[in-house]
């Protein structure tokens, strides 16, 4: 991959919460956002960033717009979503936010003119001092979309809400392209980045078995050759690997990653390698990391971040320092031998301990298989991994055991 980034998160929905809200009201209070450090978690680390050969997510994108930025550009209680006037420009669900705050709309309208053109001029705000290549389109972190009657009739005609992002993504784009040609043309405009996430992952393309390939389902759904598209795998599983799943199959990541191929030309992707309300429990996605990377590169990706829980500074998952070299490792060069990486990892980090954890590992990669086919196990981020359907006394007595050793 040209661009390869590692993220860590917090080790819990409480947590995850409450460090929205803590950085909220510090903000409030007039403390700069950088200077926010929350417990157990480290945003950051430029010494191991380096040291792994990996990139800063700032790197890439522009600062302070690296998830669902969307109401950072357009804010419903700046622009009162309850005025007739700006009543078209959101969405009619509503909802409390991450950190359950004060109830808004979920999402902004996609289709809504005077919104994009707002948008866009706000937008040019962020941008025009901005040095970063890219700049992510982040949608609100929910499942709810516009329902209008405009988004609605695009939405029935495509099958998928992405179309009318793609929409809304081009006339940006080329809007953006037009003003820095304009005002600074020594400037070369960032790539604007759709967020493929939840409603809007499936992409508008269609599967013709004739030929074995996806295709667009109209010109009207194709991306700016510009811009480009940040396709999340968020429910996915990640104990099979991605070509698992049917050629054919919209909803699941081989035929979504070749449908996006089919529209996109510029392909990034944000993997997980995490159980999201259980982060301190080992999420195996060591034994299909390998073969999704390749797959991913020989299909266009050019950009991959894989958000994992390596960066916590308390509370790690079991072979987490592991699993951020594998992944540091493979996506400099997906073609290395897995096991050999494993062996020099254990070897050089565990020292004298290294035969032992190489063994614990073995046998925790061995009870995954194990539950993955015999006790309804999906190794997916939102599975509740913490029951005892998983788990024995027993079995763990004995890791631990390994571990005392």
């Amino acid at each position: 991959f040209k661009v390869g980034v590692i993220i860590g998160f917090p080790f819990g929905e409480d947590t995850f919460r409450g460090m929205y809200s803590t950085m909220k009201e510090c903000i409030r209070m007039g403390v700069d956002e950088a200077t926010v450090v929350m417990p157990s978690l480290i945003i950051n680390n430029e010494t191991i960033s380096n040291r792994m050969r990996m990139n800063s997510a700032e790197d890439c994108f522009i600062t302070g717009y690296l998830t669902h930025s969307s109401f950072e550009i357009i804010d419903p209680f700046e622009y009162d979503w309850k005025l007739e006037k700006y009543k078209g420009w959101f969405s009619e669900a509503m909802w409390n936010g991450m950190s359950g705050g004060e109830e808004r709309p979920s999402q902004l309208c996609y289709s809504n003119d005077e919104m994009r053109k707002e948008f866009t001029k706000n937008l040019i705000e962020i941008l025009k001092d901005s040095s970063a290549p890219n700049m992510l389109l982040g949608i609100e972190d929910n499942y709810d979309w516009c329902t209008c009657e405009k988004c609605s009739a695009l939405h029935d005609k495509y099958g998928t809400d992405s179309a009318i992002m793609i929409m809304f993504v081009n006339k940006v784009q080329a809007d953006i392209d037009a003003w820095y040609k304009e005002n600074l043309p020594e400037k070369e405009s960032p790539t604007l980045v759709l967020f493929a996430y939840h409603v809007t992952v499936n992409p508008p393309a269609k599967f013709d078995d004739k030929i074995n390939e996806w295709k667009p389902i109209d010109e009207e759904v194709v991306l700016n050759p510009k811009s480009a598209v940040y396709f999340c795998p968020i429910s996915a599983r990640y104990d099979i690997p991605f070509t698992a799943n049917e050629i054919s199959d919209v909803s699941q990541p081989y035929g979504q990653t070749l449908g996006w191929g089919a529209v996109a030309q510029n392909m990034y992707v944000w993997a997980y390698s995490l159980y999201m309300h259980h982060a301190p429990v080992t999420f195996n996605s060591i034994e299909v990391m390998q073969e999704n990377y390749q797959f991913l590169l020989d299909n266009g990706v050019t950009m991959i971040q894989d958000q994992t829980d390596h960066y916590q500074k308390n509370i790690n998952a079991g072979f987490s320092r592991l699993k951020a070299y594998l992944m540091a490792e493979l996506q400099w060069d997906s073609s290395l031998n897995m096991k050999e990486l494993i062996d020099d990892f254990c070897e050089a980090y565990f020292g004298p301990a290294g035969d032992t954890m190489k063994n614990l590992l073995k046998q925790e990669r061995e009870w995954y298989a194990y539950v993955n086919a015999e006790v309804e196990h999906v190794t997916t981020i939102g599975f509740n991994i913490v029951d005892e359907r998983d788990w024995s006394y027993n079995h763990l007595r004995g890791y631990m055991d390994m571990i005392n050793k």
